[in-house]
């Protein structure tokens, strides 16, 4: 915590510091013996009720100190030594000055972390006041920020050589960092810094700056959940049941179990639109541990075409606790038709399904599929059609060595977004059964997607793609630009599916599919949610909240 020349032991740890509009953030996974960011996540929030710090303003913290990192990759504590001799130890970067506690400091992460809480909240009762003093006001916690890595002229903002260790922790907190668990570290939120002419040197009282942002303080300590997957921008049928499915965390410090005579926590989903209200209550019927989630899936029938607010609650009895979550999801009148049989055979391999709607609307339609053999769900994936007169054509290869023969459930629903997740909310389903015909040839997977060539020869198609084969032994060799060659020495002797993983030439930044991700101003005890599609090196895209 204390003044630094020279680099910290924070940049060699493994932490994917690459920012993405500066907003995104990508944090690679803990290695042993630091614990999950689930864990990490549910400890922060039960040690910052404890201690009455809004969690997102310690995790800020540890995160800008440690990257949420109390080890190094050979397992030794992190450690920076200062210019006055002390040393700063572990996740929130303790300072050793005047400590007899250095051993557990080094060793015991949850301890390193209470320490920290406590240092922070007498840094906030010693440090002039902001604004009316509210600690669920996120923007009041300026000074006590600053003063956690010294309140001197050498963070004042307007020092033109200073730290500004403050600014740095407001400025992670608004970005969307993601974990080990591929689900961001907290909330993002956007805190208002205060105009750096009002503060005096030394600091005095100022205004809490406009517009201000609530913490979760005034929430129940132990239970807290948030969705970590959805979908948004949503067409769906009216007069018909539709699934709208939620995945939720929960992330507070409490197990939501039920007992044999009823089953406290629930999740409540409210529409509502012009004179329409539709209200749907789902009880958790399963027990879910910090960090775990949980698949809610809403049934309902609606018969007004119009755009719905979605609000969803959570529920520990007749309480609520959590942000509430809102969105929208339009539904429209429209007719819907199934142009396939019950039995599809392939060609190649290759799926195709088709659809019939009037729906006039710009739309993209996806496609949620489910690969089931003996009544065992072999794999799932998603697709999306192409639309010519209002009939909609699916095609598609299997993902995995299929079988001879296997039942195929799809799941069709509409949406403007150009990202759906695999928590998929849908209107229709169909079940098929499928079966493939022996050819020769592989099924040729790859991330990303790379051009094939076999045997010295471009094939001209790109993965995935069914590659035709004679028996016996072949060159298969991916490229693309800006990656590595993928080469693959195979001996064919019948039908395979084989995936490669490409291996960038030089680091790129992640490419996200949006250029906004302000999550909105917090206010109250409402958030809304989005969609987001990450592109980053060397793994699949991750579609979040």
């Amino acid at each position: 915590m204390r003044h630094r020349t020279g680099i910290s032991n924070v940049a060699t740890l493994i932490i994917v510091s690459v920012i993405l509009l500066n907003s995104l953030s990508l944090l690679s996974v803990n290695e042993p013996p630091n614990p999950s960011c689930a864990v990490l996540r549910a400890k922060f929030v039960e040690v910052a009720k404890k201690y009455n710090i809004p969690s997102v303003i310690l995790m800020g913290i540890a995160y800008t100190e440690s990257g949420w990192k109390q080890f190094d990759l050979t397992g030794a504590p992190i450690i920076h030594t200062n210019t006055d001799g002390s040393i700063d130890i572990g996740i929130m970067q303790i300072n050793s000055t005047g400590r007899s506690d250095l051993d557990r400091l080094k060793t015991d992460i949850f301890y390193n972390i209470e320490v920290g809480a406590k240092i922070l909240d007498n840094k906030w009762k010693i440090t002039p006041a902001i604004g009316d003093s509210d600690r669920n006001i996120l923007e009041n916690w300026y000074y006590a920020i600053w003063a956690y890595n010294g309140f001197s002229y050498t963070n004042h903002p307007l020092n033109p050589q200073g730290r500004h260790y403050q600014d740095k922790v407001i400025d992670n907190i608004g970005k969307l960092i993601i974990g080990d668990d591929g689900q961001p570290l907290w909330t993002p939120v956007k805190i208002t810094k205060p105009d750096p002419t009002k503060i005096t040197n030394p600091p005095s009282y100022i205004d809490t700056p406009t517009p201000y942002h609530f913490g979760d303080l005034y929430e129940n300590p132990t239970d807290n959940a948030r969705i970590v997957q959805a979908n948004t921008d949503l067409i769906m049928q009216t007069k018909t049941d539709t699934h709208l499915q939620f995945l939720i965390q929960n992330v507070g410090t409490s197990t939501w179990q039920p007992s044999i005579f009823s089953n406290p926590y629930s999740v409540k989903l409210t529409l509502v639109s012009n004179n329409t209200k539709i209200e749907k209550t789902i009880p958790i019927g399963s027990k879910v541990q910090p960090g775990e989630t949980y698949l809610c899936d809403f049934v309902v029938n609606v018969d007004n075409p119009s755009t719905y607010d979605a609000t969803i609650e959570f529920y520990n009895g007749g309480n609520t606790f959590g942000q509430k979550v809102k969105t929208s999801i339009t539904f429209e009148d429209f007719d819907f038709s199934d142009l396939n049989s019950g039995n599809i055979t392939t060609s190649n391999h290759t799926i195709n399904l088709s659809y019939k709607t009037n729906l006039t609307d710009n739309f993209i339609p996806y496609l949620f599929v489910k690969y089931i053999n003996n009544g065992s769900v072999l794999s799932t994936d998603l697709t999306t059609g192409s639309i010519d007169n209002g009939v909609m054509n699916f095609s598609f290869l299997p993902n995995f060595k299929v079988p001879s023969s296997v039942t195929v459930e799809a799941y069709l629903s509409f949406s403007t977004s150009q990202n759906l997740t695999s928590t998929f909310s849908y209107f229709y389903k169909g079940t098929y059964s499928v079966s493939f015909n022996s050819v020769d040839g592989i099924i040729i997977d790859s991330y990303p997607d790379a051009m094939i060539s076999v045997d010295g020869t471009n094939t001209n198609l790109k993965t995935r793609a069914f590659v035709p084969l004679t028996q016996g032994a072949h060159t298969i060799l991916l490229t693309r630009d800006n990656y590595n060659p993928y080469t693959l020495n195979y001996n064919y002797t019948g039908f395979d599916y084989v995936f490669a993983n490409l291996i960038q030439l030089s680091s790129l930044q992640p490419q996200a599919s949006t250029t906004n991700f302000d999550f909105g101003t917090l206010k109250g005890n409402e958030a809304k949610f989005m969609n987001v599609s990450i592109s980053a090196p060397d793994i699949t895209n991750t579609m979040f909240l």
